[in-house]
């Protein structure tokens, strides 16, 4: 699979209607982005809020709406929402928590 740009979440329905969600767009995702964030899952992780993240993110690829990924991983739509613009801004960064010191063995 090639670069790929990844739309997550369903169209918004007309101005009023309540239906369907703004779409959040997953910056391009390359095939070598992709076995890195299955090694994450598969490898184990550091830590369980990196594995959880790694998760969101390869089911985003996978093209599933924001809502099923909530309800497939147990979170709210809103925290989905915010891994994915966090990878966009921050890349593989953003999956490691705030908290972790680099230099702290």
């Amino acid at each position: 699979m090639a670069n790929t740009t990844i739309i997550d979440g369903q169209p918004a329905g007309p101005a009023g209607s309540g239906g369907g969600c703004e779409p959040t767009e997953l910056v391009e995702v390359t095939e070598h982005d992709t076995q890195r964030l299955l090694a994450i899952l598969l490898g184990g992780p550091d830590s369980p809020v990196t594995w959880r993240r790694a998760q969101i993110l390869t089911l985003a690829v996978q093209r599933i709406s924001t809502a099923a990924i909530a309800a497939i991983v147990g979170v709210d739509s809103g925290d989905v929402w915010s891994v994915i613009e966090n990878f966009n801004r921050e890349g593989f960064d953003s999956l490691r928590p705030a908290w972790t010191d680099p230099q702290a063995i």
